[in-house]
């Protein structure tokens, strides 16, 4: 997932694997399932005779079955909550480095004295705010891991930048606990939540709060809920509020409970594929992989993909548990296994210190209420591992880059218009998948809070039947194989559930801000939607103009709404976009109650952009069709 590698170094991908339900990515062929994939809390929503998906409130599924694949011949069930063998720290001489960052520029550290064949990564940037930079294209993502800046609950979790501000011993202690509750009862009290929380010490005489998931009945769910009374506006990922939201979660069978012992594996992780890189030159070395063993599982790492400023994603084959037994032969190499290469996943799997369990959660959350349609444009979760001090998430590998990566290379890969920014129908096409899938996501409750460009992956998959089976036609339905191209959304490390706090909730940003925030979190108002409505209009600018949005880009008009300043092509669909614009950028003024979301303003805009994609997908030059094929030959360079 997140970046791709050479082509001639790309390692192949077994079959995508179902998440959550089992119509998961029709009108495609049905995959192979990944076994460590599904929720055992997500099953498959019954359905009216047209074959829409009814969603169910308040209820539970008319029947519940284990909808994990079953294992492999030989393989062990995962073992969830118990302790197996500490996995030994590698050892490395070498430190590692990171970048430094500046208020206006992120500028790398010159190359070590000794060291004069330092490489640059040739991968997009991780993500999250001041991150790696890719010096060699025309724009660069100022972030940290995905999407944030240092997070509080580690690399993917919201409270971002609070964290420059609290030692890293210091935030452990936080971590977490709901405070009016009776840890041996499970009961809870009648007042507001407090910061006060279930607590132990640790061999170091520190007060450390635990994290609890799935410590109450449904009774205590539902006290839970009625006495959940957080500030109005309040940050929604401090440590009380969040751990309030974490109790409630009950843990599905991939969420694997390892918090009684160390991992201490991210340092000496970074430096082994450091080395690597500085040997080969390039960050996909098959000689440099390395095993690891996560609980009764091996994933054995071939890459490092990003990096931020708490954690490291890596390319991972998901070896499984088959190989995992007692009678293994102790001295077998583990990092030159001859394995089948049809019966091996890649993932990314995502290395963070201090632990999160956020991310998995809440993605584990979205799916399943998601249309099947739109599921496959959220990032898969297959699974969790918590250690006391680190955390592995288990995600989806997409090889093809991120549209940032399109954008820089729009030139070279044939797909870009005068001046030197993408094609126009490309940018109409992708915004119509965006929108799609934030509408839905803001329907039903979900804020994604870190929405950007370099958190938009390609997701450009083979249409059953091949390239003829693909219409030439532009179907919005996802019909003609149309339901294959699109993105896949990442790093909801910031994602909100609002259906888990009172109605009329606002929420505050502590944690510093810049130009491409929100106007209320850079100037210290209370928001909701707003943060992916801007973040929505800087994904658009980006594609159309080829730059990030700044400040001298927005004008203020006499009624003081908010518009792009910087001038549109002629032959643009400028009243399209600077509809668009209008409503990302003015979203309290859509509407004389200001209220949001803007499900109706949007999709009005929506189905503005798919007729006019209809009717010019099979143009005289450069068909929509045609431009996808050369963007997915691209990603593949």
């Amino acid at each position: 997932m997140f970046t791709s590698a050479p082509l001639d170094s790309h390692p192949p991908l077994a079959p995508h694997r179902d998440v959550f339900t089992e119509g998961h990515g029709k009108p495609a062929e049905k995959p192979v399932l990944h076994e460590r994939a599904k929720s055992q809390d997500s099953v498959p929503l019954s359905t009216a005779d047209s074959g829409a998906p009814a969603f169910r409130v308040f209820s539970r599924p008319e029947s519940r079955h284990n909808v994990f694949a079953p294992l492999k011949p030989g393989q062990q069930e995962p073992t969830v909550f118990t302790q197996p063998p500490k996995q030994e720290p590698l050892q490395d001489e070498e430190d590692y480095d990171e970048d430094f960052v500046t208020e206006d520029h992120v500028v790398p550290l010159p190359p070590e004295e000794d060291d004069d064949n330092e490489y640059p990564y040739s991968e997009a940037p991780l993500g999250g705010r001041f991150g790696h930079i890719n010096v060699m294209t025309p724009i660069t993502e100022r972030t940290f891991e995905y999407t944030n800046t240092k997070s509080t609950y580690g690399t993917s979790t919201p409270s971002g930048r609070l964290r420059e501000q609290i030692e890293e011993p210091e935030m452990l202690v936080m971590e977490q606990e709901l405070g009016s509750m009776d840890s041996d009862a499970g009961m809870v009290s009648s007042g507001p939540i407090t910061s006060q929380g279930v607590s132990s010490r640790d061999d170091s005489g520190v007060e450390v709060l635990e994290e609890q998931t799935g410590k109450l009945s449904l009774v205590d769910t539902l006290a839970l809920s009625n006495n959940f009374r957080p500030p109005n506006p309040c940050n929604p990922f401090d440590p009380p509020i969040l751990n309030t939201l974490l109790s409630r979660w009950f843990p599905d069978k991939r969420y694997i409970d390892l918090r009684d012992q160390d991992a201490d594996l991210l340092a000496s992780l970074e430096r082994h594929f450091k080395k690597a890189r500085k040997t080969s030159g390039s960050s996909f070395d098959n000689s440099a992989t390395h095993l690891i063993r996560l609980g009764s599982e091996k994933y054995q790492l071939s890459a490092k993909l990003g990096e931020g400023g708490f954690g490291s994603v890596f390319l991972a084959r998901d070896i499984g548990a088959a190989q995992v037994d007692a009678e293994e032969d102790e001295d077998e190499d583990d990092d030159d296994l001859d394995l089948d290469e049809d019966n091996i996943t890649y993932v990314a799997l995502k290395v963070v210190k201090p632990r999160n369990l956020w991310e998995y959660h809440v993605l584990r959350k979205l799916h399943p209420l998601l249309p099947e349609t739109l599921q496959r444009s959220v990032v898969q979760p297959h699974g969790l591992y918590a250690f006391r001090d680190e955390s592995f998430l288990v995600l989806q590998y997409c090889p093809q880059g991120s549209l940032l990566n399109i954008v820089n290379n729009a030139v070279p890969a044939g797909i870009s218009q005068q001046g030197g920014s993408m094609d126009e129908l490309l940018v109409a096409f992708f915004a119509v998948e965006l929108l799609r899938l934030l509408i839905t996501m803001h329907t039903i409750g979900f804020i994604h809070g870190d929405l950007k460009i370099d958190n938009c992956l390609l997701r450009l998959e083979d249409v059953p039947g091949g390239s003829s089976a693909w219409s030439s036609q532009y179907q919005p339905s996802g019909e003609g194989g149309w339901a294959c191209k699109g993105i896949s959304l990442i790093d909801f490390g910031r994602t909100i559930d609002t259906r888990q706090f009172p109605a009329g909730q606002q929420f505050i940003a502590e944690w510093a801000s810049d130009e491409r925030d929100c106007y209320e979190i850079q100037e210290g108002r209370p928001w909701t939607f707003q943060t992916d409505y801007f973040g929505l209009a800087g994904i658009v600018y980006c594609m159309l103009f080829g730059k990030y949005i700044q400040a001298s880009a927005i004008v203020t008009d006499s009624d003081q709404m908010k518009r792009i300043g910087t001038p549109f092509k002629r032959y643009w669909q400028s009243e399209i976009w600077q509809e668009l614009f209008k409503i990302l950028m003015n979203p309290t003024q859509c509407r004389a109650d200001h209220s949001m979301p803007l499900g109706e303003e949007l999709k009005a805009v929506q189905l503005k952009l798919e007729d006019w994609i209809k009717a010019n997908c099979n143009r005289s030059s450069n068909t929509l069709k045609g431009l996808l094929k050369k963007v997915e030959m691209s990603s593949l360079r």
